[in-house]
């Protein structure tokens, strides 16, 4: 089965590391010669982030981390008077919930008029547009983001929390 090109792993040449506090787990490989390379992958679970944001009055805001891909989920949130944008109050591990750059936008239901935009940039600000403290939105905003994993999960986990394989 197994061709010259081919390197047979046995219990020895493989380590797991998982990482409860942060989600990530890896895998490393180790070759004969010392050298070894390192597979990594992460889930947070869902996390209520909710109580990091500003400019909320109602409602809830989640989001996860699968590999690179962040997941915001909005439920039944309604903005702040005097604001259309929810911020997260800046604690350092939520930068790996932001986009590596740029801004992302999606829409969202809303059940008082028609569909609005939400949006997030890179130093994770959300935003909804075409709304008011009336409207009640929900929907995701699903985005990839390279940045680093953070050293501890932000929020509340919500559900079963982080998934080991």
């Amino acid at each position: 089965m197994a061709t010259s090109d081919m390197t047979l792993l046995t219990r020895n040449d493989l380590d797991f590391i998982v990482d409860k506090t942060t989600g990530r787990i890896a895998w490393v490989v180790k070759a004969s010669d010392g050298t070894h390379a390192t597979v990594e992958r992460g889930y947070t679970g869902v996390r209520d982030v909710t109580g990091l944001m500003t400019g909320i009055t109602s409602g809830t805001v989640t989001c996860a981390r699968d590999g690179s891909t962040v997941t915001y989920t909005f439920e039944d949130v309604k903005l702040a008077a005097a604001s259309q944008t929810i911020a997260a109050t800046t604690p350092t591990n939520m930068a790996m919930f932001y986009p590596t750059t740029g801004v992302i936008a999606t829409a969202v239901s809303q059940l008082n008029t028609s569909a609005v935009r939400a949006a997030i940039t890179s130093g994770g600000i959300l935003k909804f547009y075409n709304t008011s403290t009336t409207d009640v939105h929900n929907g995701t905003l699903t985005f990839t983001s390279n940045n680093v994993w953070g050293t501890t999960l932000p929020g509340v986990a919500r559900g079963t929390g982080v998934v080991y394989l």
